[in-house]
């Protein structure tokens, strides 16, 4: 009868253990399955659980099940890491050129419009990138923004009238809005075309993934971008509302396609779903979420200094 009981008890460890384990690693290798796309939403949330359920079998003396759990938060800690930025600090300013970006949805703010205006003169990026806001506020952002850059374009998508802008301090060339499913994206560069200098900045929105169809339009939305970013050479800064986090399998494999980095660290207590990814042509020496008193997100903000080593040993290679 005791054998018997210590046979069900092992049966149930070697379950509960294989259980931990699968949930663990469909989060980090299978995001896209349905069961898993819940856990990778919820990666961190899963990752403390793993944690704190190690330290109880730890005082419950379940030292088999108490290593699988850790090890499982383990695994799950450098998941999200390796999701990130991977510099502990930012770097050091080597004085080198480089450019100030922000981005702020204005479907976000609690803030009326004047305040907002005021907290974005006060950032003072060198390029502003606006999103989600109607034409009445993007007529008084354009008024009221020109003086100080009077480079802009603005768009708005067709099935709800919110928009996209971009306001520029310095010139920018070759404005092209491009369009996948009538959503539209500015594409536009800031430097010297003619040397093979200048800059690509992509501004998108891409729908949040809540329906199947939903899931296919953002996975087409995605490939979009990347088809389009794969004309592209040298310098490339893509920005906007994407509506995943980070950590997502749609993020991962849109860097992963596009060699990007990603500017945040790890966020610990936030999940943001906007983001800025630049390619090695840069260094991301500053970033930081932004928000004001009654608006606790409004947007995000960084600064990218060009690496002239990658910068000039890139464009080296694109000659031969």
């Amino acid at each position: 009868m005791v054998e018997l009981l210590q046979n069900k008890y092992t049966s149930l460890q070697v379950f509960v253990a294989s259980f931990m384990i699968l949930a663990a690693l469909g989060t980090i290798l299978l995001p896209e399955l349905p069961f898993f796309n819940l856990g990778t939403s919820y990666a961190l949330h899963l990752m403390f659980s793993y944690l704190t359920i190690g330290l109880v079998l730890l005082l419950a003396k379940q030292p088999k099940l108490m290593f699988v759990s850790f090890f499982c938060a383990a695994s799950l800690c450098l998941f999200l890491k390796n999701a990130s930025n991977q510099d502990i600090i930012y770097p050091d300013s080597t004085g080198s050129p480089a450019v100030k970006i922000a981005h702020i949805n204005a479907n976000n703010a609690n803030d009326n419009p004047t305040d907002i205006l005021e907290y974005l003169m006060d950032v003072d990026a060198d390029i502003l990138s606006i999103q989600e806001m109607t034409p009445d506020l993007g007529s008084y952002f354009s008024k009221e923004l020109t003086e100080k850059y009077p480079y802009n374009s603005t768009v708005y998508r067709a099935e709800n009238f919110l928009g996209l802008a971009i306001y520029s301090k310095v010139p920018f060339e070759n404005l092209d809005t491009i369009y996948y499913n009538d959503i539209p994206n500015l594409s536009f560069t800031i430097g010297n075309s003619d040397k093979d200098e200048a800059i690509t900045f992509i501004a998108s929105f891409i729908y949040p993934v809540i329906t199947a169809a939903d899931k296919e339009q953002a996975t087409g939305h995605f490939e979009f971008l990347s088809q389009y970013m794969s004309r592209k050479n040298g310098p490339l800064i893509t920005l906007g509302e994407y509506n995943q986090l980070q950590w997502s399998g749609y993020i991962q494999d849109f860097r992963s396609a596009n060699l990007l980095n990603d500017s945040r660290r790890f966020p610990f207590f936030h999940y943001p779903s906007d983001h800025i990814f630049y390619s090695s042509h840069f260094n991301c020496i500053h970033f930081q979420s932004i928000g004001t008193p009654k608006t606790h997100h409004l947007g995000i903000v960084g600064k990218y200094e060009l690496n002239q080593e990658n910068f000039y040993a890139q464009k080296a290679s694109r000659k031969f």
